[in-house]
This record gives C-alpha cells, structure tokens and sequence, in this order.
C-alpha cells in the first residue's frame, strides 16, 4: 500500500478508536459525498481567487487583513496561556471541560505566578502571547496580574491579545487591560447568541477588536447579519474556527446533523464550508473586515510545528538538526572500527561521538556516501515537564530508519530539495514526515 495512504489510514483507525464505545456513532463522511463536497469546496475556493491570499504553505486563506496575533501562531511565535479551566457560558461546541478552575497553564506546564510564566517566555523568546479559558473575566485580577507582569516585562517585543465572551467584562476592566498591555481582544460572540452587545465594551478602548468563532452552519444567517454591526463597532478581524469532535463536546455535537471528517481529529465539514461561503459573502458585498479561516488542517500542523521548533532549538546537541515541523534530526553510523578510521581519515569536521553511535552532519553525509553502506536515521521529539525548573523529555517520534547505501542518494535529496509530494518508498516517507510540515489541505475522506 502507498504510504501516505497507509498514513491516513491510521489516523481512521485512530479516530475510530478515540470514540469507540460512545452512541450514538459520528456520522463519518460516505465514499460518494467526498467528491460532492471536495467539488463545493474546489468551487468556493475558486470565487475567491483574485481578492483572497493564502497563509502558510496554502493552509490558511484570508480576505482583506489578519491579526498581528494571527502571523505570530503561525510562525511558531506564540504561547497560548490557559488562566483557568472554568467558563460562564455552555457553548456546544467547546473542545474542553470548562468546568474546573486550574492554575494558569500551556502546553502542559502548570505556573503558579507570573514570573514563573515570564521566565518560560523569555527562555523560549515568544513574541506573541494570548490570555484564554476558560473565561479569563471570572478570574479578572490574576489575568490583569499576567497579562501587567509580561508587558512590563517585555514592552513592545511581545504582543497579547485576549479570549472572552465578554459576559463578565465591563468598560473598567478593558481599560485596565489596555493600560497593563493589552493589544487585541479576541470575542466568541457564538457564546452570546451573536448579540455585538458584550463588543461595546472594548470599543475605543482596546486597540485592536476581533471576532473570533467556530464557523457554525446553522447560525450562517445570524453571523451574516452581524457583519454590519461589526464593522460599525470597529472589529478589524472576523476569525472562523472549524468545529472538532472531542470526548468533551461529543454528546452535543452528536445533536445536529453534521457530517464527520477524519484527520489527525475529527472535524465537521459543515464548518469548513460555512467558513468559506461567508468569506465569499463578504467579498463579493465589499464589506470592510479582515476574515481569515483557521481550518484544522492548518492549527494541526502549523501550531504543532511552531512548539516543537522552539523546544527543540533550546535542546539539541552539536551534530543535530531541527526540521522544518520541528523534529530533532539525527544522522548516525554505528560505532565500528571501520567507522571510526573513515571518519578520521576523512579530515573532515562534523562528526561527534555518542555511546555506540557516531552521529554526522548532513554535509559530512553528502561527502562520504559513497564509502558508506548504511546510516541510520532518528527523529526525535522533546516534551517539557516542570517542578521547580523546566525539565526536557525526550522521546523518538518515530523507529529508526536504516537507509541503506542505494537510498543515501534520494534521502538527501529529499532532506535537501523539501519535495511536496510524499515519497512512495515507506523508509522515505516517514522521513518526509518527520522533516516537513504538509503543504495545501487534504481531499476529504
């Protein structure tokens, strides 16, 4: 079986298997409607050439203008701070609990002060940095305390933004947000029943005023209504989420009649579609705000990748390369005698020695192919735990792949031509993989 085949296929599996057991059984996309809905697709996407532009290996389309915030996620240049756990509102199709107050977090690692979380930041120097929830209104005090804490710290090299509904804020507090270094505020105004009520609040007052939802088919009416109010407030940027299926959400979900994607997460077709008809809508009427659409596709790839790089950079050792989707990149030979000798024959810099491996740089590789039989290659990932400093994990992404002497020449090719189809050879792909961060969105199936 072609590889990349083999690889979607997994991820079925995988999804499949995150929901076994739980009823009634997502209604997953039929053989025959992935052409219908590919077509629609191909079609909408169509309607926008000339006014739209592509993000971020054609991942990310938006119309007229995108947030500051929005490139620095992109670039791997945010961190995404989760204040609490525990939100007013009951919106069906949130992701997580929302249930619990919890210590101010991302990606795991737990802060239990603002000075912890600066240190984090400045170790890994983000220049982007967002407030979410949760609700960070019903916690108001400790998200003026980070949010006062890091821009004094970092002034004008880091940019913060905020998630709300705005149920819980008032004029007061955004000022106070505004004058500790709040940029940009971020509304759900799917958590409000598309009222701009809550918008009132922020406007004038914090600089810059998004809109940022899932893209729900059955509210299409309701959002297309709210776009003139929206520009009169002020709002520079509509940004449209597509639904995803999880374990929190599923029985809510599960009620409206969508039609399931797989991928590295299930999401909804619906959405990707309604995201695109009302980018459409807003082209072809001229209205003045910047919509962008943050498919699945892109956030699973772009947002992971981003993390990783940062991560990895801080960790690798001499001899190590850090991939474009951020994976640490080994190139080893097995410490025999031969080995050895041919190395320090060579006269060439570029090899370090490790317990039972000599691990060489991709250009010492290119010189000495020809003499050698075999390398094996690792990719490696690196996870963050924290106690009372942070401590590195880590872990093999993938086995190791042996690239045998008659191969050496395609694999650094691909390493060095970063091909855009995946290779048909297994070993070759899964490299492929671990170097690259997947170009253009899939067909659905």
């Amino acid at each position: 079986m072609d590889p990349y085949l083999k690889y979607l296929n997994s991820l079925i599996a995988k999804n499949k298997k995150e929901f076994a057991g739980l009823t009634p059984e997502p209604g997953y996309i039929s053989y025959s409607k992935t052409y219908e809905a590919g077509d629609y697709r191909s079609e909408l996407i169509k309607k926008l050439e000339g006014k739209s532009q592509w993000l971020f290996q054609k991942t990310k389309p938006f119309l007229n203008d995108i947030s500051k915030g929005c490139m620095l996620c992109g670039q791997g240049e945010w961190s995404c701070l989760f204040i609490t756990g525990l939100c007013n509102a009951n919106c069906f199709y949130c992701p997580a609990s929302q249930h619990e107050d919890h210590l101010p977090t991302t990606q795991s690692l737990e802060f239990n002060n603002p000075d912890e979380y600066i240190e984090y930041l400045k170790r890994f120097r983000f220049k982007g940095m967002s407030v979410s929830g949760g609700e960070p209104f019903l916690f108001f005090d400790r998200t003026l305390d980070y949010i006062q804490t890091a821009k004094k710290a970092l002034g004008n090299d880091l940019y913060i933004w905020m998630y709300t509904n705005g149920i819980a804020g008032d004029k007061e507090k955004f000022s106070k947000l505004a004058e500790t270094g709040l940029t940009e505020v971020r509304f759900d105004i799917g958590a409000t029943g598309y009222s701009t009520e809550y918008i009132k609040n922020a406007a004038g007052i914090v600089p810059v005023i998004t809109v940022e939802i899932p893209a729900v088919s059955d509210e299409i009416d309701n959002i297309k209504k709210a776009l003139p109010e929206l520009v009169e407030l002020g709002v520079k940027h509509l940004n449209f989420h597509q639904i995803r299926l999880t374990r929190h959400n599923y029985n809510k979900v599960l009620k409206r009649n969508f039609t399931f994607l797989h991928g590295e997460r299930v999401t909804v077709l619906e959405s990707e579609i309604t995201a695109l008809e009302i980018m459409n809508y807003v082209a072809e009427n001229s209205i003045s705000i910047g919509v962008n659409y943050c498919a699945f596709q892109y956030k699973s790839r772009f947002q992971k990748a981003g993390y990783r790089k940062k991560v990895s950079n801080e960790f690798k050792i001499p001899g190590e390369t850090v991939t474009q989707n951020g994976f640490i990149r080994r190139i080893l030979l097995d410490k025999k005698p031969e080995a050895g000798l041919l190395l320090k024959e060579s006269g060439q810099l570029g090899w370090y020695e490790l317990e039972g491996y000599y691990l060489i740089e991709l250009q010492l590789l290119k010189q000495l192919k020809d003499k050698l039989t075999l390398v094996i290659v690792e990719y490696w990932g690196v996870s963050l735990e924290k106690d009372k400093e942070i401590i590195p994990i880590r872990a093999r992404s993938c086995q190791p792949l042996v690239i045998r002497k008659e191969s050496l020449d395609d694999f650094i090719k691909l390493v060095e031509e970063a091909p855009v189809l995946p290779p048909s050879d297994p070993f070759l792909f899964e490299s492929w993989r671990m170097e690259y961060i997947e170009s253009e969105w899939r067909g659905y199936y």
